[in-house]
């Protein structure tokens, strides 16, 4: 258990083992993550009902990426236990499921089509209080996370920042496999 403060009080936070991206480090790094993982569908299922959670105690996430994922061995069950994290950049919802777009926040690689769009459009101040984001951007998110994981820690839609970004706003994966059939607009 560790503890942070800041200036709304002291938060109790669990010691986990290690985040997400960890697990894909190269074999011979002292980082890597190497204890056992439960079955893919277990991990995105904990994944998705934890997103869940989240978004039914009224928040949006708005940095979902594979270093907000978090590994705990808990001790109590015996099981390893996926949790998301770092809510810094999380933001109260409306009970539309809606908020407002006063600054986007989080990792440009893990943004939603969508919030790209606003960082190209030219925003005035009264434009902005008229925009309202919805909790759909953070359930876009965790899809590119449940694609990182599911391709062994390889973003969906590119390599580098560059790429990554200018294929979301094409909607034109980069690294998924060919199936003959296109993603859905």
């Amino acid at each position: 258990m560790g503890l942070m403060s800041d200036k709304r009080g002291t938060f109790a936070l669990e010691l986990c083992d290690a985040s997400l991206e960890k697990l894909f480090l190269k074999e011979n790094d002292p980082k890597k993550y190497r204890c056992p993982m439960p079955t893919e569908t277990e991990v995105l299922l904990q994944l998705a009902k934890g997103l869940e959670y989240i978004h039914q105690m009224g928040l949006v996430h708005r940095d979902i990426k594979p270093q907000n994922v978090l590994i705990l061995w808990d001790t109590t069950t015996q099981q390893l236990v996926m949790k998301w994290a770092d809510f810094g950049y999380s933001k109260q919802v409306n009970e539309r499921g809606t908020f407002s777009m006063s600054g986007v926040r989080g990792t440009y690689d893990y943004f939603a089509p969508e919030i790209l769009k606003l960082l190209d459009e030219d925003s005035s101040t009264e434009n902005e209080a008229q925009r309202r984001g919805t909790v759909l951007s953070d359930v876009f998110a965790e899809g590119l996370v449940f694609g990182y994981f599911l391709l062994g820690g390889v973003h969906p839609f590119g390599t580098t920042s560059h790429q990554i970004q200018t294929n979301l706003r094409k909607n034109e994966p980069a690294n998924l496999p060919e199936t003959g059939k296109t993603v859905p607009k």
